[in-house]
C-alpha cells in the first residue's frame, strides 16, 4: 500500500528536496503529488494521508488551502 502525500510548495528547490528525500527512503511506498500554488491545491479533491503545505503561496494562501482541506479531511498537515 502506497501512502499518498500532497506537497504544496512554490519553491522548486524545496519541493525537489522533499520529493528526493521520500524517493530515496521509500522504495515506492509514497505517491507524491506536487503543486506550486494555492489555487491548484484548492482544485484537488483527492484525499491524502499527509499534506506538506507552504504558507506564502501564489494565489490562495496556505491558510486558505488548510481550511479547505479541513472541511473534508482530518489528515495531518505540516506547515
Amino acid at each position: 500500500m502506497a501512502y499518498s502525500i500532497l506537497l504544496v510548495e512554490d519553491s522548486f528547490q524545496i519541493s525537489e528536496g522533499i520529493v528526493d528525500f521520500f524517493a530515496n527512503k521509500a522504495n515506492g511506498e509514497y505517491e507524491i503529488t506536487v503543486v506550486n500554488d494555492g489555487d491548484s491545491a484548492l482544485a484537488i479533491k483527492d484525499d491524502f494521508d499527509l499534506v506538506f503545505l507552504d504558507i506564502m503561496l501564489p494565489g490562495a494562501s496556505g491558510f486558505e488551502v488548510c481550511s479547505s482541506i479541513r472541511r473534508r479531511s482530518d489528515c495531518p498537515i505540516i506547515f
